[in-house]
């Protein structure tokens, strides 16, 4: 497969945001596409410069786990368990490493999840990527607006993988208006909103400031060093 390489930045966002997407916190991308609010993003994940855990965020302190970039537990998750961190070869560290560097990043993501780190590199795009020109025909986007009675309106193009995500939220309801349209409806719940931002759908403003709410108390919650 042929690539074009792009400029791109550091990014880091939100552990909750990461572990939905099952993405590093902290990542190099390229912006493929930009509306006012969100970013389509592709890159690959990378090792955080502050010695924070790749999956969760948290501080680490198990040296083992500084050079690797990665919690005893949070690197069961993502398939190795059991593994002493202790006297590392040089050889293992770079393999271990290599966990978070091989994760794909490619979807929308809400600015307001976002930092823009220092630093600036560049990235490796597939040149059929359907964001880019002369690829495939971009998918229909993913929108939840605010309706009446705290309630959301969810528009999405069916697939197998997300069609089962949306029918896992509580008190969803498939819609069949008379002019044709179909949509599925939920409940405007905290929960729900920040796994719709994991799922990659794009939020109108009302939901948006719920999902600023949610942001913000998680990256003020105290960090637990592990």
């Amino acid at each position: 497969m042929t690539s074009m390489e792009l400029p791109g930045n550091f990014y880091r966002t939100r552990p909750v945001v990461a572990k939905d997407k099952g993405i590093p916190v902290y990542f190099r991308a390229a912006i493929l596409k930009e509306s006012a609010k969100a970013v389509y993003l592709y890159g690959y994940g990378e090792i955080d410069p502050e010695i924070r855990c790749s999956r969760c965020g948290r501080i680490l302190t198990h040296p083992g786990s500084k050079l690797i970039g990665i919690g005893p537990e949070c690197l069961g998750n993502w398939g190795l368990r059991d593994l002493v961190l202790d006297n590392l070869s040089p050889e293992q560290i770079e393999a271990l490493k290599g966990i978070t560097r091989d994760k794909v990043i490619d979807s929308w993501f809400p600015k307001s999840v976002l930092d823009v780190c220092e630093g600036e590199t560049t990235i490796q795009v597939p040149s059929n990527h359907k964001c880019l020109s002369g690829g495939t025909r971009e998918a229909q986007k993913s929108v939840a607006t605010a309706i009446p009675g705290n309630r959301m309106k969810l528009q999405f193009e069916p697939n197998q993988d997300l069609l089962g995500k949306v029918k896992s939220l509580p008190n969803r309801t498939f819609v069949a208006d008379k002019d044709g349209s179909k949509y599925w409806v939920a409940v405007a719940s905290p929960a729900s909103i920040q796994s719709l931002v994991g799922w990659g759908f794009q939020i109108d403003d009302t939901l948006h400031g719920i999902m600023e709410s949610i942001s913000k108390s998680v990256h003020d919650m105290k960090v637990i060093e592990i």
